[in-house]
């Protein structure tokens, strides 16, 4: 609902007219103090609730209406409340009367209405007001008033979830107004949005909408977002102004399923204005239904049944988009196989560890698995799995070579959603283009070369090893260059040409050098005592038929005499 108590667009156009209601439930919650003053007898057994003068105590009478005679009370407290305040900080009087106040109340209800996104209006306000006599304590000024509320969530409320889901963080601005910001840390996401103001001959109102949220739950599985609507209306014909906030603070609790089973609210309103000090209201709504007043006051059941209202039918809903973007939860998946270059018709078993995306803590629930295109299947499918804290899927790959299958993962828990995919194709890993660096020869050969007293690295380079389909490789030197130093002096060995020979598979992601024919040739020169000279070189084969060399994804290891040296692919 569009509901912002501090907001002009607070909707109904009529006053009076209380709603009645049991007057042992009226006062039959020790939430607040007792016995509003706006509450008057109507019968027996039976009391008037009356929406301008509602307290604490009357509470439990209004939320036991009906959902039509709530919404209908609403309406009429709603503008039974706005007019007290333009009448204490001094706008009413600065207007013109109530008659003035009210109508500038509806027309800014329509305007900050249809920015907030919400349906809005669904007939222009000049026809709202069709009561015989046009009056605003006419009951038929009521007609379509109720469809002013909307979705404060609209209009720019959810300004930087989005760029939090997607990675970035520190302080951002809205690029289609300035004037809106976002500050993004690891957990949290806090928003301001400016609507564009309200203005006539008469008065100038703007509105400012706070959102702080965090992002994911903590340990306990409790997640937090506050609310906070502020408005200022200014007169401009010489006096009265006025300024409101109200505040909701929403706690929500997870269950195992990062399902929301309870919230507790609270909530504060204020205001103040030129013509007076302000007052406070303020109170908690806890999950269990009770009620408590902190401050209480005329206007408290009004304030309390919108904060509440608003966060069953807003927060609430916010806080489940939220978890369910799938950022709160790292999956920690881990093929046994692949996930390129899987052999056809096999079957790859594919754990998910999952843990909180914040602290890196297990966060154990249950993950889901589901094949969401390609081939061939992922077993059990659709399942929640426990993950206490590993959670294990069976994927059996295509048929056919240079095939793919996607699978889809959601992990649930007190921690929130975490959602990945994982694409598993067949085929040869090793086909395509590789780079033996710099580095990952001088950290294997390195260190050999210094138990015998030598400094030696590579640079220069690097080595490029092609494997094809055809079952061909190209071992290739482009001025791969080992540097050596001594005491007596120092050697460099500049390699160029390639190396080819065949290579077959022995196994998932295993395979074997089976043929080879040297086409490198070294140059060396020697710098030894102020002399340089060049000597002469026989080069060996770096790959020896038979050599053995896994295949993981975007990663060759080849284990060699000295250690592991990797190749990496090239894009």
């Amino acid at each position: 609902m569009t509901a912002l108590l501090a907001l002009a667009a607070c909707t109904s156009a009529v006053e009076g007219s209380g709603v009645r209601a049991d007057a042992t439930s009226a006062s039959s919650t020790g939430s607040g103090q007792g016995g509003g003053s706006g509450s008057t007898a109507s019968g027996a057994g039976e009391r008037t609730v009356d929406p301008g003068d509602a307290t604490a105590a009357d509470l439990p009478a209004v939320l036991r209406m009906s959902p039509q005679e709530q919404e209908q009370w609403l309406r009429r407290a709603s503008m039974a409340f706005e007019l007290r305040r333009g009448e204490e900080s001094g706008l009413v009087a600065a207007v013109g009367g109530r008659e003035t106040y009210a109508q500038i109340l509806l027309d800014q209800a329509a305007w900050f209405d249809k920015q907030l996104g919400a349906p809005g209006l669904r007939r222009a306000v000049s026809a709202l007001r069709d009561g015989d006599s046009g009056s605003i304590n006419d009951p038929k000024t009521q007609v379509g008033l109720g469809e002013a509320y909307g979705a404060p969530l609209g209009g720019g409320q959810d300004f930087g979830g989005d760029e939090w889901a997607g990675g970035q963080r520190g302080e951002i601005a809205d690029p289609s107004n300035p004037k809106n910001t976002a500050s993004i840390d690891d957990n949290n996401v806090s928003s301001t949005v400016h609507l564009q103001p309200y203005e006539n001959d008469q008065v100038k109102t703007e509105i400012t909408m706070k959102k702080d949220s965090e992002m994911c739950p903590n340990p306990k599985g409790k997640m937090r977002v506050v609310y906070t609507f502020e408005i200022d209306s200014v007169s401009k014909t010489g006096g009265g102004n006025y300024h409101g906030s109200w505040i909701v603070g929403v706690t929500a609790q997870l269950d195992d399923d990062a399902q929301i089973v309870s919230t507790d609210t609270e909530f504060q309103y204020q205001n103040g204005g030129s013509a007076g000090a302000g007052e406070e209201l303020s109170g908690s709504l806890p999950g269990d239904g009770s009620a408590q007043a902190t401050k209480d006051g005329q206007g408290w059941a009004y304030v309390a049944a919108m904060s509440k209202d608003f966060q069953g039918k807003n927060v609430t809903e916010a806080l489940k988009k939220t978890i369910e973007r799938g950022k709160c939860v790292k999956l920690g998946l881990k093929p046994s196989d692949g996930p390129d270059g899987l052999a056809t018709d096999t079957e790859v078993t594919i754990d998910s560890t999952p843990v909180s995306a914040l602290d890196g803590a297990q966060a154990k629930g249950t993950v889901q698995a589901k094949l969401s295109s390609g081939t061939k299947s992922v077993s059990p499918e659709g399942k929640k799995q426990p993950a206490n804290p590993t959670a294990t899927f069976t994927y059996t790959s295509a048929e056919k070579v240079d095939e793919k299958g996607t699978v889809d993962f959601v992990a649930r828990s007190l921690r929130g959603v975490g959602k990945e995919q994982m694409t598993l194709t067949t085929g040869e890993c090793v086909v395509g283009t590789w780079a033996m660096s710099n580095e990952s020869w001088t950290s294997v050969v390195g260190p050999v070369a210094a138990q015998n007293g030598a400094d030696m690295k590579a640079t220069g380079g690097p080595i490029l090893t092609t494997y094809r389909k055809d079952g061909t490789f190209e071992f290739t030197f482009n001025g791969f260059t080992i540097e050596t130093t001594v005491s007596q002096g120092n050697m460099t060995v500049v390699y160029g040409g390639k190396d080819t020979g065949t290579w077959k598979r022995t196994g998932a992601g295993q395979y074997v050098i089976a043929g080879l024919k040297a086409g490198v040739q070294a140059k060396a020169t020697v710098d030894v005592s102020g002399m340089h000279m060049n000597v002469p070189m026989d080069y060996h084969a770096a790959l020896q038929p038979n050599t053995a060399f896994t295949c993981s994804g975007d990663v060759i290891s080849v284990q060699t005499p000295y250690g592991e040296v990797t190749l990496d692919r090239q894009k």
